[in-house]
């Protein structure tokens, strides 16, 4: 492979940088959301286009992925940023 997958330590942690900044969200873990819903938006439509076949397990299986798809979006946008403000916000314990 000529190219590698790099980790980049400054875009995992911006959303715990922005939580830490009093909860004031910055523009790149803003646009992150965006990234998120177009993602799952063009999944969705993809197994959308499934639960409309003539063949039922291909019906069942686009109906069913479609569900976890649109689950895991909404739990993406709302329960993990809030589950990372409320750590953000808890005092660190020190031992």
């Amino acid at each position: 492979m000529s190219t590698a997958y790099r980790r980049n330590p400054a875009i995992e942690a911006a959303p715990l940088q922005a939580l830490a900044n009093g909860g004031v969200l910055d523009e790149g873990v803003i646009e992150t959301g965006k990234g998120v819903a177009l993602a799952a938006a063009t999944n969705v439509a993809g197994f959308g286009a499934l639960a409309f076949g003539n063949y039922p397990a291909m019906r069942s299986v686009g109906i069913v992925a479609l569900i976890g798809s649109v689950t895991c979006l909404l739990t993406a946008l709302t329960l993990v940023p809030a589950l990372m403000a409320r750590t953000a916000a808890s005092p660190k314990e020190t031992t």
